[in-house]
C-alpha cells in the first residue's frame, strides 16, 4: 500500500488546489493520502476547506482514501499547537510540527539557537515529550528537522525516551521524504518500540508530488 499523508494545497502555502494534488496522487498509484494544510489558531478557512475535502473523498471514494487533515506548529513547552479545538471535529488527522523551538517565552529566536544549542535542544525535548500526549494530535510531522536545521544532535537516550512516551500515547512518526527524517538511528529505536510510521513527502506542488520515489520510502512505514 502506497501512503502520503503530508500534502499541502492553495489553502494555504501549496501552490495547486486540492483536487489537482488528490489526482496528482492517483497518477502516481497511491492508496492512502491526507491534505495537511498548515493553520493557525485564527484560520478562517477551515469550514471551507473541510467541505472541499468532503467533497473529493466522495468523488474519489472507488480510486482513492482520502483524509481532511492539518499540521499546526508546537507552540510552547507545553506542547500546545497552533489550532483552536473548534477545528478537531472537522479532521481526520492531525500533524503536529516544530516550525520553531519554544521557549518560557516565545520561541527561541535563530541566533540565540546557534548560541545555546544545549538549551534548544532542552527546549525541543521538552516540548516533544509535551505534545506526544496532547489528545488531538495524531502524527509528529518531520521529526528533528529543526534540529537538523541547527547542527544539533539528538542524543540516543533523548530518542528512546520519545520512543516510549510516543507508544504509550499511540503517536504515529513520519518518515519525512523531503528532510529525510528520521535519521535511521531513530528509525530502529521506534521500531523496537512498536511506534507505528507513516510516510509523508511534505510536496507543495503537484510537480513536487510528481518527482517523488516513494518506493525507497513505503516499505519502512507500519501505519495503514
Amino acid at each position: 500500500m502506497k501512503i502520503d499523508t503530508h500534502l499541502h494545497s492553495n489553502f494555504s502555502d501549496g501552490k495547486n488546489t486540492p483536487e489537482e494534488m488528490i489526482t496528482a496522487a492517483i497518477r502516481k498509484g497511491l492508496n492512502v493520502v491526507a491534505i495537511t494544510d498548515h493553520v493557525r489558531k485564527g484560520t478562517d478557512w477551515l469550514d471551507d476547506y473541510s467541505h472541499e475535502i468532503k467533497r473529493l473523498k466522495e468523488r474519489y471514494k472507488k480510486e482513492i482514501k482520502i483524509m481532511c487533515g492539518i499540521e499546526a506548529k508546537v507552540i510552547d513547552l507545553k506542547g500546545n499547537i497552533d489550532a483552536r479545538d473548534d477545528f478537531f471535529d472537522k479532521l481526520d488527522i492531525v500533524l503536529g510540527a516544530f516550525h520553531s523551538i519554544p521557549s518560557e517565552m516565545g520561541f527561541i529566536t535563530e541566533g540565540d539557537i546557534q548560541k545555546q544549542k544545549v538549551k534548544a535542544l532542552a527546549n525541543w525535548y521538552k516540548a516533544m515529550l509535551a505534545v506526544l500526549q496532547h489528545p488531538r494530535v495524531n502524527v509528529i510531522a518531520h521529526p528533528t528537522k529543526i534540529l537538523h536545521e541547527y547542527g544539533i544532535t539528538l542524543p540516543r537516550i533523548m530518542k528512546v525516551k520519545i520512543a516510549k512516551r510516543a507508544k504509550d500515547y499511540g503517536k504515529v512518526f513520519e518518515i519525512n521524504i523531503k528532510h529525510n527524517v528520521p535519521d535511521e538511528e531513530f528509525l530502529r529505536i521506534l521500531r523496537e518500540n512498536k511506534v507505528r510510521m507513516t510516510i509523508g513527502s511534505d510536496s507543495h506542488s503537484v510537480v513536487e508530488l510528481e518527482g517523488i520515489k516513494y518506493e525507497s520510502f513505503n516499505n519502512r512505514s507500519t501505519c495503514r
